[in-house]
């Protein structure tokens, strides 16, 4: 039996750090028009907008409060996302601790665009718009904050190994050796 323990733990060794993070998936652009405080009516034209797979994951776009980063980034008539939240940090802790209570935590994203464009009555995001439109978008990072000023973007943060088979492995593990520990 002693064996079998050991070997899985030998197996249990390709666990990466990354394979043990929460994990953590969302709407962070619904691809409808904002009414923004700077703007009239805005909307980023998801056609000519891009991202990198993995950007940063930010507490209320404060580039000190570090929460996770994204694993993926898909751009269609949405902004959505899936990713890793840190262990170590304070700010993703307080996003999970609030998750976990229910909290339901909305996104918003710092989109750079390379020009801006008045238009009245165009085709942007499969919809009629008047207002600006934010063209060849660059998006550089994702942030949970309490009220968006997307009211359609959501967050769900993922239970341990609800959502990881990885960290289940890892679990029982744990479990393993310590019954193991107890029966020596």
């Amino acid at each position: 039996m002693a064996n079998s323990i050991y070997q899985f733990k030998a197996g249990a060794a390709n666990i990466t750090g990354t394979d043990l993070l929460r994990k953590v998936q969302g709407v962070a652009y619904s691809g409808l028009p904002l009414k923004h405080d700077s703007w009239d009516d805005v909307i980023f034209d998801l056609s000519t907008t891009k991202s990198a797979q993995k950007i940063p994951l930010l507490l209320n776009h404060n580039r000190d409060k570090r929460v996770g980063f994204t694993d993926s980034v898909t751009i269609a008539s949405n902004v959505t996302f899936k990713g890793s939240l840190l262990q170590q940090s304070k700010f993703s802790k307080e996003v999970i601790e609030a998750a976990d209570e229910g909290f339901p935590w909305q996104l918003s994203v710092h989109i750079e665009p390379e020009f801006t464009e008045k238009v009245t009555d165009k085709l942007i995001n499969g919809q009629r718009f008047t207002g600006t439109v934010f063209r060849n978008n660059l998006i550089r990072e994702i942030s949970f904050t309490p009220t968006g000023v997307d009211a359609n973007t959501s967050a769900t943060v993922f239970s341990d190994a609800a959502f990881n088979p990885m960290l289940a492995a890892a679990e029982k593990l744990a479990i393993q050796h310590e019954i193991l520990r107890k029966h020596r």
